[in-house]
């Protein structure tokens, strides 16, 4: 539902497709049910993201955005009482 609200609202093909990608990799990663994720699981995946495929602070500042619209999106449509991206900073190198 979030890719639909997201090519209603105008988003390329591209941009859909790396929000797929993101969200679908965080989720095979952390396994549990969306409104059970933390912000403490959310930075773990984001280190050992940025770890395991030795990528830099953009890259990782790029998944941190689309995770972020993700889980705004979810918070808005009353699926998450308070996204757990809130509290992870854009401007902080996660490692």
């Amino acid at each position: 539902m979030f890719l639909t609200a997201k090519y209603l609202e105008g988003c390329s093909d591209k941009t859909i497709r790396y929000y797929r990608c993101n969200i679908e990799k965080m989720l095979d990663t952390i396994n549990i049910p969306v409104i059970k994720i933390t912000t403490e699981m959310l930075r773990k995946y984001l280190v050992e993201y940025q770890a395991i495929n030795n990528c830099g602070k953009v890259t990782i500042d790029n998944i941190r955005r689309s995770l972020s619209t993700f889980f705004s999106w979810l918070e808005e449509e009353d699926y998450i009482i308070k996204s757990p991206m809130k509290r992870i900073a854009s401007d902080v190198e996660i490692i």
